[in-house]
């Protein structure tokens, strides 16, 4: 039986029923003042409701960036602020992530005498999101599956070493450039661990924050069981691992594990999923039901 159309949209959404904590410092690394003149602007690259990613080459040298512009902060769910501290202390320490170079107070290109808001200059990364090449029918061979497996196993490794866990991992949020590469993107509700403390980046708490069609299924639990006074898990590092595991499965197959609204639906999915000898072993492994049982980033590294 097809879920409702409520259902889907449920299954789809990014959701914040719970506010997270906020980070015990309100403050990020200095921002300085963006000029669209100094720039030719070559496309959108992404939109939402969070704010827009222009591609831009810079007048001078020729060199391609990319823009993100922050909407008003009224209009935000999560904190920029997490986001560019996340990336700035990541940008030194996870090479292999996407270049980070610095946080921008930047105006609406197309609308005179806006008002700026915060933003930030990172590379930009010529190529398709995970999501864009599933919605096309497009499946990677069995070398582009290793290649991104590993590249992003490793760029995640990088991330769970320092304490962060990523928290929103999707389809949408991985870049896969026209050259091979990989980059996982979007750390906008990125936290860190409980037994790591830092000034503008919040630690893991209870919040039911994120993208319901990729959670784990420990997280799935929390989503409908918070409301209620039971006992909740917070993401982990393992729950990164799952999403992982599930948005490369939806990459290779087309299709969801996470494919109702409903706990016990999902559950059975995953079951089916990991009794199906066609499922590459190492996907079956990452989307365990036992985040105990899961491989950690490092492992998946070959």
């Amino acid at each position: 039986m097809m879920d409702s159309p409520l259902k889907r949209t449920l299954l789809e959404t990014v959701i914040a029923s719970t506010p997270t904590k906020k980070a015990k410092q309100d403050v990020g690394p200095v921002a300085q003042p963006f000029f669209w003149s100094n720039y030719n602007i070559e496309q959108i690259l992404g939109e939402g409701s969070e704010g827009k990613v222009y591609g831009v080459v810079e007048k001078a040298t020729s060199k391609r960036y990319a823009i993100k512009r922050f909407a008003p902060r009224i209009q935000l769910l999560s904190d920029p602020l997490v986001e560019i501290s996340i990336l700035s202390e990541l940008s030194e320490k996870c090479p292999s992530l996407v270049r980070f170079y610095g946080s921008i107070f930047v105006t609406d290109p197309f609308v005179a005498g806006s008002a700026p808001t915060l933003g930030y200059k990172m590379e930009w990364v010529d190529g398709d999101t995970m999501q864009e090449q599933i919605s096309a029918g497009k499946r990677p061979s069995k070398a582009e599956f290793q290649s991104v497996l590993r590249q992003l196993a490793e760029q995640l490794a990088c991330v769970h070493e320092q304490g962060i866990v990523h928290r929103d991992i999707k389809p949408s949020n991985i870049v896969l450039a026209r050259d091979g590469t990989a980059k996982l993107i979007d750390f906008g509700i990125g936290c860190t661990v409980p037994s790591i403390e830092r000034s503008a980046i919040p630690q893991c708490d209870d919040a039911v924050i994120g993208t319901v069609k990729y959670f784990a299924p420990e997280l799935f639990k929390t989503t409908f069981r918070a409301l209620k006074g039971r006992r909740i898990n917070l993401p982990t590092p393992t729950s990164d691992i799952w999403a992982l595991g599930a948005s490369l499965y939806a990459w290779l197959t087309g299709q969801l594990v996470n494919v109702s609204s409903f706990e016990k639906r999902n559950l059975e999915r995953i079951t089916d999923i990991q009794s199906d000898s066609s499922v590459p072993l190492i996907i079956r492994q990452m989307i365990d039901i036992d985040p105990a049982s899961r491989p950690k980033a490092i492992e998946l590294i070959t």
